[in-house]
């Protein structure tokens, strides 16, 4: 009894317990901010992956506002910094790499949800929006095609890699359409000559329309006031609009207007590039067909368009003739790329142009003797659009879940 009362050890046995308790609680506070840390790794490779994810999606939104998917010049499949090149419509690698700010991914092995290897920093991937619903349906909309199905809008789908982590954005982005204002006369040139010498009406300014259209020609030399309009006034031009303008520009759209145009073209798979020529009349088929040149056509049969569906045709350089039943629905405008100051359009037989035709420079039309060749409508004109580039689409970006 008298050694169980004494207190010798006491000390010891508490601080043993209270350095247990201090253990513990160290402990505790290590493996607490061991998790804090990872979590706060995790977070960072998140926002890092998303922050390269949405860099990748405006990317390849200005890829497309250069160039609109469509079924004849349709985007890639899919887009990496392995695969993206100059010319195939995929985002830029310079604007994406490390020295931008953006992450590497890490050695990771495994995919993303749509296949793409997390080795991969970024992918982008473009398809059309054919589902039936309005929504993004990442097992739908992943087998689309990846252009535009004809509504004008696409899916754009990027993912973002960093430490492995992967995140993927998804926007809807719609197409940019814009007018291109064009003369609205059903002649423009420098002169015109018919080769009637009856009364027969050649030039029809009302056609289609509520007023008559002005046929309005520049006389620049070497034409003179008198040789730069050779018809039987009064009635080959009917009503006769005549104008002379001797202030008007030889030239109805600038350098950069063609380009849109030409850049429609390409997309819309109806441009010929210089030594291509169209072979038919129906190969002039395009709400914008550009020739580049240099083109003697010559068509004395077949329709190019139609009376529904009017197209614009654009002939760089070269000449276009159209005789015998040959028929042209819409505008047709030569640039006159090669300066000549001779007849660059001409149109007789029984066939014609329903439409407008302009001729830029010095070059001229020639008419024929039998029949209108020549009718007046504005349609392809007032229908006469360019491409504008792309743009998301409101209220369509969002951050998908885990599998989409």
């Amino acid at each position: 009894m008298t050694r169980a009362r004494e207190q010798e050890g006491f000390a010891l046995i508490t601080a043993i317990m209270i350095l247990v308790v201090l253990l513990g609680l160290g402990l505790g506070l290590v493996m607490f901010t061991n998790n804090q840390q990872r979590a706060a790794t995790r977070e960072q490779s998140r926002e890092s992956a998303f922050s390269l994810a949405e860099a990748a999606l405006n990317a390849q939104i200005f890829q497309l506002a250069r160039q609109w998917p469509t079924e004849k010049s349709p985007a890639p499949t899919s887009c990496t910094e392995a695969t993206a090149t100059s010319t195939n419509a995929c985002p830029d690698p310079g604007t994406l790499n490390v020295s931008a700010g953006y992450p590497a991914a890490g050695s990771c092995a495994g995919t993303e949800a749509w296949g793409s290897a997390l080795s991969n920093r970024w992918t982008t991937y473009v398809r059309s929006d054919a589902s039936t619903s309005q929504l993004f349906s990442s097992n739908i909309d992943r087998t689309n095609a990846p252009y535009d199905n004809g509504d004008r809008s696409v899916w754009v789908r990027a993912v973002g890699v960093s430490q492995c982590k992967s995140v993927a954005v998804i926007s809807k982005v719609s197409e940019q359409l814009i007018p291109l204002p064009f003369p609205q006369s059903v002649l423009t040139a420098n002169g015109f000559k018919t080769s009637n010498s009856g009364s027969k009406t050649i030039i029809n300014t009302l056609g289609t329309a509520k007023e008559p259209a002005p046929v309005s020609v520049r006389c620049q030399s070497p034409l003179t006031t008198t040789t730069c309009k050779e018809y039987t006034k009064g009635v080959q031009v009917s009503p006769d609009t005549t104008t002379v303008c001797t202030t008007c520009s030889s030239s109805t759209l600038n350098a950069t207007q063609l380009e849109a145009l030409k850049s429609q073209a390409q997309v819309n798979g109806t441009y010929f590039k210089t030594g291509t020529c169209p072979g038919s009349m129906s190969a002039l088929t395009g709400a914008v067909t550009y020739v580049e040149g240099s083109c003697t056509l010559g068509f004395t049969g077949g329709e190019a368009n139609s009376k529904a569906s009017p197209g614009f045709l654009v002939l760089y350089k070269g000449t276009l003739k159209i005789g015998g039943n040959a028929t042209f629905w819409g505008g047709v405008y030569a640039v006159n790329a090669q300066k000549e100051s001779s007849t660059i359009v001409t149109v007789e037989g029984t066939g014609g142009v329903v439409g407008t035709i302009a001729v830029d420079g010095l070059g001229t039309v020639k008419l024929g003797n039998s029949a209108p060749n020549l009718v007046y409508d504005p349609t392809a004109l007032n229908g006469l659009k360019t491409y504008g580039g792309a743009a998301p689409t409101p209220n369509t970006f969002r951050v998908l879940s885990s599998g989409q």
